[in-house]
This record gives structure tokens, sequence and C-alpha cells, in this order.
């Protein structure tokens, strides 16, 4: 009888203590991209680093591959901000160091 009382005595701080996905703040997910220009050449090389995490769990394996597929066929640094742009990243900061390639910090906000 006692264990039966306990329970019906936890259920409802179980039930309450749900945490309602309405209510989670939206957050900033970050990445890099790093603009290389090839020799001979007018293109470009982009490398990225989206990290483990934020490549794994914010972003699906297919939006992943796409996003990464199509940063590797773009051929100037404007396609690629507007690219990243239109799939909701925004630059954070653009960095580049005396002679090195230009860098991007990127965001996205997700739930």
């Amino acid at each position: 009888m006692k264990k039966l009382l306990f329970l019906l005595w936890l259920l409802p701080a179980v039930c309450l203590a749900q945490t309602d996905s309405t209510k989670i703040n939206p957050h900033y997910i970050y990445g890099r991209i790093f603009i290389e220009p090839v020799t001979f050449s007018s293109k470009i090389t982009v490398k990225w680093d989206f990290g483990r995490i934020s490549s794994n769990i914010y972003l699906s394996e297919n939006e992943f591959r796409k996003l990464t597929g199509e940063l590797s066929r773009l051929n100037n640094e404007i396609d690629v901000l507007n690219y990243l742009s239109l799939q909701g990243w925004e630059v954070v900061t653009r960095y580049q160091f005396r002679d090195e390639n230009p860098s991007y910090f990127l965001r996205k906000k997700v739930q």
C-alpha cells in the first residue's frame, strides 16, 4: 500500500517535470568557411568547419551533404555567401591575416 501511495504521489511530479518545447529559446550554431583561390584559375576552393556536434545534431545527414556538396561546386566568394544566406546562415565576422586567404565565421539560428 505504501508503494502504491508513493507512486501516486510521484506521478504528478513526473508529469509536470516535462519540458515544454515551445518555451525553449532558440540558439545559434556556428560554422566557419575558408575561401582559397585555385592556382592559374578564376575559381575558388571552399573548405568548411561546422563542428562535429552541430553537423550531427542540428543538421540532418541529407542537409549536411547538400550544403557541403553545393559549396564545393560554387565558383566565387559572393556565390558562396549568397548560397549560405539562403540556407539561413549569417556572417558574424570575416578575417584575413596578412597573406592568408579569407575566412568567415557564420551562425544559424536553430530551435
